[in-house]
């Protein structure tokens, strides 16, 4: 199966790419910015826009969540409540998922809910139906805090990615906050759903780090509209440009990610460990880009997609080295080159994106150099497949 779903490499959740394991993961704006603080139903709008540069409206949705609280702290479940919670979008993007995983099915959800309010359910903590909740007053009292900061969130978001963003960038996109699903947060099809567990049922009960999630999955859809998400592996040449994607689009969205909130977060919070995560892996960057040459063996000068596919599922997995290559290549071009060419790297893709690299390593001695191999087949492959 070739899902357009992407979710951040830190996350639980594996999705199926051909043979292929893989965790992928949005958004932007610049200079002038012009808030509207329309609010509705749970769901605040800030929206920016830059008339020369990129322009963004991020939303947050929150009623998955927010209507559940008040489904759960009822004496009685409305049936009718119920159902209509059932039917909202961050919901039905949840049984989707189940549906083509086989793992939840409407009724199973149904029956999840009128379980008992005080615990987090039978299932494990972040299966994919797991909708208890642990303390009903702390939940609510934290979704206030957040909704108090949304307005402030977006435009933060939205100005930072935007500096990674190419300038005809134009995106809308809705941050779905619900519980249930096996990831912390996902982008499909350009909107995002965060599973708040990740920071409802953390001890420290603060947000931190939900910035740095949305950030990264933002930074996918500018992707997406820059250049594309290619899925072809049916042979050699389209499988080896699809995997340098997505080492760059993955590696480029944890570069952007890292910064998108400087500020320190509280110790044991979600954000403050995997910023420490994302910290240590990055150091492996110089050990793990001799891992592409698999990666090249596996497409040329015959395919083998099994070896292919083991390949990319042992460099992606759980946000492993592939993501530090990509990581690694999109500092030293930022570095060297400036950000006006790392974002023609993301309106132009991974040829350009790795031929940049190779052209900086012959410059800078110290930088860790691609395989020859590599480096020639770069001068041959298209720009898109």
């Amino acid at each position: 199966m070739i899902s357009e779903n992407e979710s951040r490499g830190v996350t639980i959740r594996t999705q199926v790419f051909g043979k292929i394991a893989f965790w992928s993961s949005c958004i932007c704006v610049a200079l002038l910015i012009v808030i509207c603080p329309a609010v509705f139903a749970g769901s605040r709008i800030a929206k920016s826009i830059n008339n020369s540069g990129p322009s963004i409206t991020i939303s947050f949705d929150d009623l998955a969540l927010s209507q559940l609280l008040q489904i759960k702290s009822a004496t009685q479940v409305d049936p009718t409540a119920l159902n209509l919670w059932l039917g909202l979008p961050a919901n039905q993007y949840l049984l989707r998922i189940g549906e083509l995983e086989g793992n939840l099915t409407p009724e199973q959800l149904r029956s999840n809910v009128l379980g008992s309010v005080a615990t987090v359910g039978s299932e494990g903590l972040f299966e994919m139906g797991n909708v208890g909740i642990s303390d009903i007053a702390r939940y609510q009292s934290m979704l206030e805090q957040l909704r108090g900061t949304y307005a402030s969130r977006s435009l933060s978001i939205a100005k930072y990615v935007g500096t990674f963003s190419p300038k005809s960038t134009n995106i809308k996109c809705t941050v779905f906050l619900h519980l249930g699903g096996d990831w912390d947060a996902v982008n499909d099809n350009g909107n995002i759903y965060i599973n708040a567990r990740f920071w409802l049922d953390n001890p420290t009960q603060v947000w931190d780090g939900i910035d740095l999630v949305v950030a990264h999955e933002l930074m996918h859809t500018v992707q997406n509209q820059a250049y594309g998400n290619p899925e072809r592996q049916d042979s050699s040449i389209p499988a080896f440009v699809t995997a340098l994607s997505k080492i760059q689009r993955e590696g480029t969205a944890r570069y952007v990610e890292y910064e998108a909130d400087p500020l320190p977060y509280t110790r044991d919070s979600y954000g403050f460990e995997y910023r420490a995560i994302d910290s240590e892996q990055k150091r492996g960057f110089a050990g793990d880009i001799v891992l592409l040459d698999a990666l090249y063996d596996s497409c040329f000068p015959n395919f083998d997609h099994d070896a292919f596919g083991l390949a990319f599922e042992n460099g992606v997995s759980n946000g492993g080295p592939y993501y530090n290559i990509g990581y690694g290549i999109a500092s030293v071009i930022d570095q060297y080159d400036g950000r006006k060419e790392l974002i023609k790297t993301v309106t132009d893709g991974p040829k350009r994106f790795f031929n940049d690299y190779a052209k900086l390593t012959r410059k800078h001695s110290k930088l860790p150099k691609l395989s020859k191999n590599i480096v020639s087949k770069l001068m041959s492959i298209p720009a898109k497949v």
